[in-house]
């Protein structure tokens, strides 16, 4: 049990960072390889991990954003849905066994 004399117990108080929240605003669009990184929005961190995954593996599923990221289903699919809605993944399949793949990759088509 935490105890804390006055008040709540906040992040600052257990020195808690979320890098989360950073966004690729802060990074060089290069290592994303995002052209006119002033036209795409900012990222989250899950969606850059996303397209890190993507581009290591030539895909990604839910399971592994939410296995790197400790995330839930639910935000690791807002996650992807959002790459997808932004053209920047495309989604292959249905269900739980989709998988996220580059709008470029060939041999991707779906079944």
């Amino acid at each position: 049990m935490i105890v804390r004399a006055e008040g709540w117990l906040t992040s600052v108080d257990l020195n808690v960072r979320y890098p989360r929240s950073r966004t690729v605003a802060a990074a060089p669009a290069h290592h994303l390889d995002l052209p006119g990184d002033s036209l795409w929005p900012p990222l989250t961190w899950a969606q850059r991990e996303a397209l890190r995954i993507s581009a290591e593996h030539q895909e990604v599923r839910r399971r592994d954003l939410m296995a790197r990221c400790g995330i839930s289903r639910e935000v690791a699919r807002r996650a992807l849905a959002s790459l997808v809605q932004h053209g920047l993944l495309r989604r292959v399949g249905r269900g739980r066994g989709a998988r996220y793949v580059s709008p470029a990759s060939p041999g991707t088509e779906p079944r």
